[in-house]
């Protein structure tokens, strides 16, 4: 039996709200539904999970910042197609681009998010949920609707999920293709992470400079 009310625009409402209004306003809503006699879409909405505060900013993200998502998305698919063509013998370059607007588009994100969550515990939990959404179909999907409920942990920089490629057979002539492409892959991964360490360490002098100021309007009060 088809459902009179829209429970895709109430479920959508709900992840939109301020975190500390998911449940009440979901309660609510369920209660409201049936003592309106929609006991099949108050069934529906009550399974509507309260995120966590690391899904409910990329949520948020997914709403406000939806261009740099979808770059972020984006970037994820050639990073995968990138892969692919490095381990069947292709230039390593459009793996670099790939890499570039990854970082980009994640940057743009996380600068967006510094202003929505609490704490670099958090900030750091919401860069692991977008990268970890970048690659893996469920999770970017959830991430497009805005209905993530809980963070992600991506397994590696930038390749995180992404299954190795069948080998293609190749003529005598190209058997070096695959060593040079795996060394060129692991080129490109030793850089990604070398960049991620450095984003590290600029993330922790953030902090500090954040608290040095803090601590200098104290004093001045």
């Amino acid at each position: 039996m088809a459902l009179a009310i829209n429970v895709d625009k109430e479920i959508d409402r709900l992840y939109g709200l301020p975190l500390d209004r998911f449940t009440k306003a979901r309660d609510t809503r369920v209660k409201e539904l049936r003592s309106g006699g929609e006991r099949e879409a108050a069934d529906h909405l009550k399974k509507a999970r309260k995120p966590t505060a690391a899904a409910w900013a990329a949520n948020q993200l997914a709403r406000s910042e939806r261009m740099n998502v979808r770059a972020l998305l984006t970037a994820g698919d050639q990073l995968r197609e990138g892969q692919a063509e490095l381990m069947q013998g292709g230039k390593p370059d459009d793996l670099r681009r790939a890499e570039e607007s990854e970082r980009r588009a994640l940057a743009a994100l996380l600068d967006a998010g510094r202003q929505i969550v609490d704490g670099d515990a958090t900030l750091r939990k919401l860069e692991a949920t977008l990268r970890a959404a970048a690659v893996d179909p469920e999770a970017r999907e959830l991430l497009e609707r805005g209905r993530l409920t809980k963070e992600l942990a991506p397994s590696g920089f930038g390749f995180a999920g992404m299954p190795t490629p069948p080998r293609r057979r190749r003529s005598p002539s190209k058997a070096k293709a695959p060593d040079e492409a795996r060394a060129a892959l692991q080129e490109a991964q030793k850089r990604a992470g070398a960049a991620e360490r450095e984003a590290e360490k600029a993330r922790k002098e953030v902090a500090k400079a954040q608290e040095q100021v803090r601590s200098l309007q104290r004093s001045n009060r």
